[in-house]
């Protein structure tokens, strides 16, 4: 089942990394058990401590998880892992210029959820939206809760597009989000600036016009790009 170990990794990370492959291809499938120790070690020809140490690899990864008394099967990842995967990686990569792309990404998938938005009935989510544009303004001298409202903002109007694919990585994006957005909302003007634009944003869909709303949205997230 299993190709021939080549390379300079070590062992484990060859074995791990070639279980890996073959659960991808769907060799093996959700719920699933793997091989038992003993069969992994002989058609990988290794040790059984290679083995625990690239099984205990893919456990850290989520990628299967041990049953007492049964053995390891194929994990059902779920959002949780994605969200947590997406949140570390934006976080650690906020200092380089990968965090561009991470924003662009952002603009695309918000811009996508912001016109779909435009063509339905916006009513619950116009009133939805101008709360939380109030509640900014009743913690104007409370930073963290601006952030958290702001985010929330968004977070409506991806929710009422419908795409929970979206809203599970825009959720977890918003996370390394906050350092800057901090920055951003650094004096009372800018606070202002940030309801203003806002209301704007809330009264284009309110409108159903789509490609203001999507502009407005991108001139919004291009504070982030130059606080970078």
């Amino acid at each position: 089942m299993f190709k021939s170990l080549s390379g300079k990794d070590k062992l484990s990370v060859r074995v791990a990394a070639e279980l890996e492959k073959s659960i991808l291809n769907q060799h093996f499938m959700p719920d699933q058990p793997i091989p038992s120790e003993a069969k992994l070690c002989a058609q990988f020809n290794v040790s059984r401590t290679v083995v625990r140490e690239a099984i205990q690899q893919l456990k850290s990864q989520g990628i299967i998880h041990s049953i007492p008394g049964s053995g390891n099967y194929i994990s059902r990842n779920d959002k949780s892992d994605l969200k947590r995967s997406i949140s570390l990686f934006a976080s650690l990569n906020q200092d380089t210029p990968i965090y561009l792309e991470i924003l662009e990404l952002r603009e695309l998938l918000e811009g996508e959820c912001i016109r779909k938005v435009c063509n339905m009935d916006s009513t619950e989510l116009v009133k939805l939206l101008n709360e939380r544009i109030m509640g900014m303004q009743n913690h104007a001298n409370d930073l963290v809760e601006i952030v958290k409202i702001d985010h929330d903002f968004h977070l409506q109007i991806i929710k009422a597009s419908g795409n929970e694919l979206f809203h599970t990585i825009l959720e977890s994006l918003y996370e390394s989000f906050s350092k800057i957005a901090i920055k951003v909302y650094n004096s009372r003007d800018v606070l202002e600036q940030i309801c203003e634009e806002h209301k704007q944003i809330t009264n284009a869909i309110a409108e159903g016009d789509a490609e203001l709303a999507n502009d407005l949205l991108l001139k919004h997230i291009n504070q982030s790009k130059r606080n970078i």
